[in-house]
């Protein structure tokens, strides 16, 4: 839980930093700021806000007893709703920094199978909140 607040608070307090230090500045920084690494932290950090979503989600469904069949029910809705909200499969490709927001899930849901393979032990429980 500490590795999730750090990275709540991190990323937003890098990011206005940011761009408080680049916006009076000129240059190939400045530009990459403004041009890559903004969008992405910003992007990723919305990525960061699903996945504590889902975890609240998930530890209600868990809670209720849900099935694993409506536990993936529920991921592909929200997903396609969250997809068609923000305009379509089209999205995508226009607006290319929205692949930042599957980072952080992406990690979080392939760390514990890369560490499920990794070691000898059995995988763990997942964890409650």
């Amino acid at each position: 839980m500490l590795y999730r607040q750090l990275q709540t608070i991190l990323v937003p307090a890098v990011l206005i930093g940011g761009y408080l230090f680049f916006s009076s500045r000129d240059g190939f920084f400045a530009d990459a700021w403004d041009g890559f690494v903004g969008p992405f932290l910003f992007t990723y950090w919305i990525g960061l806000g699903f996945v504590i979503t889902w975890e609240v989600v998930r530890h209600s469904l868990h809670t209720d007893k849900a099935s694993p069949r409506t536990v993936a029910l529920t991921s592909l809705v929200v997903a396609v709703f969250m997809l068609m909200m923000l305009g379509g499969p089209a999205v995508l490709f226009e607006d290319p920094w929205l692949f930042g927001v599957a980072i952080a899930p992406g990690i979080e849901l392939g760390l514990p199978w890369l560490q499920g393979r990794t070691s000898q032990e059995p995988p763990a429980e997942p964890s409650d909140l």
